[in-house]
Order: C-alpha cells, then structure tokens, then sequence
C-alpha cells in the first residue's frame, strides 16, 4: 500500500511538473508570436510609408512636408523593430534622413528655393531609401516563409544597413 502510494505520488508529480512546464512554454510560444506580430506589423508599416516616400519624387516644399511625416512614423515603427530585435539599425537611420529632410527644409525656407546642392542631397536620400528596402527585406523577414512575411528577431548579415547609415551621415 505503501508503495502504491508513493508511486501515485510520484505520478501526481510527474503530471504536475509536465503541465507546469507546457503552461510555461505554452506562455513563451504566445509571447514569441505576439512579438513577432508586433514586429511584423511595424515591418509593414515601414515599408508602406517607405514606399510612400519613393512615390513622392518631385522635391518641392510639400514633397518634403510629406517626407517629414513618413519620416515620423517611420522613425516610431523602427524604434519598436530595434527595441524588439536587440538592434539598433533602422531608427538610426529614420533619424539620419529627418536631418536631411529638415535641413533641406530649412534651406529652402533660407534661400526661397532648392538650390543644385539640395536637389542632390534629396536624391541622394532618395537612392538610400530605394536601395534600403531590399534590404530590409533580406535582413527583417525568414526567407521562403509562409506569404514572406514571417519576421525574424533574430538578425544577422545587417552590414549593408550599417552602410547605408554611414553614408547618410556623411551628408
């Protein structure tokens, strides 16, 4: 009797441990997927206000307005992604862009129009966004996933990013 009690008590606690454990990773798998929805939904949000910014290609003082506000929710978007990767890649680079934008702003307002120097650094701004989105792509989303739009926190081979970002300093 004893010793049926014991091994039901071994049982019980078996079967206690294994539930505690699946709750545990039950509620680690439901974090991860939140995560990734959070990160994949501030990917999109990027990327179409991106994409919102290449379809503006004229420089004019509204062009820039507008830039400036993608420019924001861009900046937002990429906080959430860096903070969520453990990266810090794309706020930089938001940032880096609302100085050109704001310069060139600036500028304008300065001297009543664009001058040759500001329509090559608009355009200079331009060519990073056009080539970073690819990019962003490459590095943010798990290949070959299901309808490509599986993000990924944990990234690597962001080297052209950090490039990209160099260069816009520069400016």
């Amino acid at each position: 009797m004893k010793k049926s009690y014991m091994i039901f008590m071994a049982l019980i606690l078996v079967i206690i441990t294994v539930l505690i454990i699946s709750s545990y990773k039950t509620e680690g798998e439901e974090a991860k997927v939140t995560l990734e929805s959070v990160v994949g939904n501030s990917l999109f949000k990027l990327l179409d206000n991106y994409d919102a910014i290449l379809s503006t290609k004229e420089l004019s003082i509204d062009s820039i307005k507008e830039i400036d506000k993608n420019l924001t929710s861009i900046e937002v978007s990429s906080g959430v992604i860096d903070l969520a990767v453990g990266q810090e890649l794309l706020n930089p680079i938001a940032n880096n862009l609302l100085k050109i934008m704001n310069d060139l702003e600036n500028r304008y307002y300065k001297n009543k129009q664009f001058t040759e120097q500001d329509k090559e650094k608009y355009q200079k701004a331009i060519t990073e966004i056009d080539t970073m989105i690819p990019l962003i792509y490459k590095v943010y989303y798990v290949p070959n996933s299901k309808e490509g739009a599986e993000p990924k926190l944990q990234i690597e081979n962001f080297d052209e990013l950090k490039t990209i970002n160099n260069r816009l300093i520069e400016d």
